[in-house]
């Protein structure tokens, strides 16, 4: 699946558009009491400032270990 990285943006406490490195869990299910995939995602790289409404289309690949 292609995730737009832009989704895991925040405004910090500088109320800068950003995406930090690191990991970040990932949920996907029915609702959050039916959880059918968890999987963690490393964000690699810098800290990224980002324009607001910024896109970035980034390909992601899920693999089991």
């Amino acid at each position: 699946f292609y995730l737009d990285i832009s989704q895991l943006a925040y405004y910090n406490a500088d109320m800068e558009y950003v995406v930090d490195p690191g990991q970040i869990e990932l949920l996907i299910g029915a609702s959050s009491s039916d959880i059918r995939l968890r999987t963690t995602l490393m964000v690699h790289g810098e800290k990224r400032l980002l324009k607001h409404q910024q896109r970035v289309a980034t390909q992601a690949q899920v693999v089991e270990v």
